[in-house]
């Protein structure tokens, strides 16, 4: 499990042990490999990878700092480079091989620039076509900047100083106001949804996804989130990736008494069997979800069967590829929230037993 105090964090020299995932040496590779030359040899690939924690120890802590995501992207970063970062520690078709053995009669997912992992990406694109819209990024923008979904960042513990060792990171969902256009200020009370708070979800403090050993390296938050649902509803439209080994980060900027999140990133895992629930619960303009005997159930599928190319727990390079990775980009602003709970929002209409994604297998 991740490191939970200072003293631990720097005793494992500055590399968290993500459950269940592998190790993640920060600022260098991420799975055990040698970030130098990988599994194919030969390879200098630069590596997307993070900030260790800083050295010196925070201070006395501020205010909470809560922060609403205002604008995701899917396609690329926000300042419209690659987008990801490097997941597995190889830089796939990049003089290096892969970490896994990609599915039976499919290629290698190649790596994006500094080796960045996201396969999912392919699949972003050709769900946003089946619900007749440009991006999927577009679906969760338009749900926060018109109150009807986004996520908070709430940040616990910081100092306010550029590097800070010890951050409390907890991420909520919500489901909006119901209508009302926030003002991303610390004015908009975002009620909270429920589901993401452990039972019996009556008490905000006691997030279910949150990091107590996150930290601020010269500005740039570091969060480590074992378990993440991503969840944008708008009108009857709705997407949900269920996540595994979520690494939250980006630039904290000052903001009038609050601060906003530039640059930031989601990099993930998505398991196979969890990808191909995501596509039953893809809803078009009708509220309708993509069934398997839907017309464009088949072409999702062999997308999300094709293109895995990492562990969702470990393995090795002979261990065939069960996860797809995964990111975003998005960016905060200051916000607020309510201090009750309010209940999680009562799922859409959904696939039956016989025709339910989640059911589905890609072997």
């Amino acid at each position: 499990m991740i490191a939970s105090s200072r003293g631990v964090r720097r005793s494992l020299g500055a590399t968290l042990l993500l459950a269940g995932i592998g190790v993640l040496e920060l600022g260098c590779a991420i799975e055990g490999t040698d970030a130098a030359t990988g599994a194919g040899g030969g390879s200098s690939c630069a590596r997307a990878t993070l900030p260790p924690p800083p050295t010196i120890e925070s201070g006395p802590s501020t205010e909470d700092t809560w922060l609403a995501w205002r604008v995701v992207r899917f396609d690329a970063a926000m300042d419209g480079g690659p987008l990801g970062l490097d997941l597995d520690g190889r830089c796939t078709c990049q003089g290096e091989a892969p970490a896994c053995l990609p599915p039976e009669g499919a290629e290698p997912v190649c790596d994006l620039l500094e080796g960045r992992d996201n396969a999912a990406g392919d699949f972003a694109a050709k769900a946003a076509l089946r619900l007749g819209i440009p991006s999927l990024g577009e679906l969760f923008t338009q749900a926060a900047q018109t109150g009807n979904a986004t996520l908070l960042v709430r940040l616990t513990g910081y100092d306010g100083a550029q590097s800070d060792d010890q951050v409390t990171v907890r991420v909520y969902g919500s489901a909006g106001f119901g209508g009302a256009v926030p003002t991303f200020t610390q004015n908009d009370a975002w009620p909270i949804d429920a589901s993401y708070l452990e039972a019996p979800a009556d008490d905000v403090e006691k997030a279910r996804y949150r990091d107590d050993a996150a930290y601020v390296t010269e500005g740039q938050l570091v969060a480590f989130i074992p378990e993440l649902p991503v969840i944008a509803r708008n009108l009857n439209m709705r997407s949900a990736f269920p996540l595994s080994g979520a690494l939250l980060t980006g630039k904290l900027v000052p903001d009038g008494g609050g601060y906003r999140l530039e640059r930031g990133l989601l990099a993930a895992r998505v398991g196979q069997a969890a990808a191909l629930g995501a596509i039953g619960e893809l809803c078009d303009f009708n509220g309708l979800p993509v069934c398997t005997n839907d017309a464009d159930y088949a072409a999702l599928k062999s997308t999300v069967c094709e293109r895995r190319d990492l562990f969702l727990s470990s393995g090795g390079p002979t261990k065939p590829c069960d996860a797809l990775s995964f990111a975003l980009a998005f960016e905060a602003e200051p916000a607020g929230a309510a201090a009750t709970p309010s209940p999680a929002p009562p799922p859409g209409t959904s696939c039956d037993a016989m025709s339910l994604p989640a059911n589905d297998a890609c072997d």
